[in-house]
């Protein structure tokens, strides 16, 4: 699943390392911590959207190059991707 960000969509970071996210201007704002908030952080940083697998691959690399650490990582961050899109923060790309 490749996603991107919706267009009308404003986070800021919060004072806990974490973000507070919300569809604009109607919200309403969630907040996101721990590893909400690091798979948010590499979302806010990638302009043309991504999928679960190279966010996978990404923090895997920092952590170790066991192959099933990133395959649990992808899993859970598929299920997390899925609810931003089911919010509204995420759109899934055309084709997907």
């Amino acid at each position: 699943m490749r996603v991107h960000k919706a267009t009308n969509l404003a986070w800021t970071e919060t004072a806990h390392h974490g973000f507070a996210v919300a569809l604009v201007p109607d919200g309403p704002m969630w907040v996101l911590e721990g590893s909400s908030a690091v798979i948010w952080d590499y979302i806010a940083g990638e302009p043309d959207g991504f999928t679960a697998a190279e966010f996978a691959k990404s923090l895997a690399a920092k952590m170790s190059d066991d192959d099933s650490i990133c395959e649990r990582i992808e899993s859970e961050t598929v299920t997390f991707l899925s609810e931003l899109v089911s919010r509204g923060l995420l759109v899934r790309d055309q084709g997907e």
